[in-house]
């Protein structure tokens, strides 16, 4: 991934594709510690990507349904690539612990909602997506 600051320990092809089905849907890439920094200042959804088959299969698609028609800023950061961003992003998330993938919703500064691996893992596309809405619909 050119340009950016990444520690590629998974093939580069499947970030990729991870990362450019996120970027479709609006969340633009935050790779750095100062990109997390300059970024997470007004109303926006974060999504921590991952390469599992939870994001894949459930979370990147239920994101393709709910985000793209949203007028919301929305940014992600990479979970075992973008290490550095992903470690400020969730310095950032507070009582929440680490996890990936992850969906947090940041209104007035301050965690609104969070929708953690649990929130995904084993749950129909159809459920995340109901997740997703009900806290989008926070920042409108």
């Amino acid at each position: 991934v050119a340009g950016q600051n990444v520690d590629m320990t998974y093939p580069e092809p499947v970030v990729n594709k991870h990362r450019s089905r996120v970027e479709a849907t609006g969340a633009s890439p935050l790779t750095s510690r100062d990109d997390v920094e300059g970024g997470l200042r007004e109303d926006c959804v974060v999504v921590v990507n991952s390469v599992c088959g939870c994001a894949a299969n459930t979370l990147i698609p239920a994101l393709e349904a709910t985000l793209a028609d949203r007028d919301i800023t929305a940014y992600q950061v990479f979970a075992g690539v973008d290490d550095e961003a992903t470690a400020a992003a969730r310095n950032r998330f507070g009582e929440y612990g680490p996890s990936s993938p992850a969906v947090a919703i940041i209104k007035d500064g301050e965690i609104s909602s969070y929708i953690a691996r649990e929130d995904i893992l084993r749950h129909e596309q159809e459920d995340v997506e109901g997740l997703l809405r009900t806290s989008f619909d926070t920042l409108t």
